[in-house]
């Protein structure tokens, strides 16, 4: 199906990114990886004040699916 992962942890920020998301062509547009994302965000916050998201430049299809989200990021 895919992955996706946390990293770079910042005790001193409370922060963490959520990145280096892999999903298998067959599961786009199911609403997999925003379940996937919706899970993650709810289990981190009990932890971190923010997360980044750490999207590529070139990956519209995500933009739009965090916009969609109402997910705020930076590129």
């Amino acid at each position: 199906m895919g992955s996706t992962r946390f990293y770079d942890y910042s005790e001193n920020d409370k922060s963490i990114v959520i990145g280096y998301t892999f999903i298998a062509v067959k599961y786009w547009r199911t609403g997999i990886n925003s379940s996937i994302k919706k899970l993650m965000i709810d289990y981190i916050f009990q932890y971190v004040d923010k997360i980044y998201f750490h999207i590529g430049s070139t990956n519209l299809e995500i933009e739009s699916i965090n916009l969609n989200n109402s997910i705020k990021y930076s590129i």
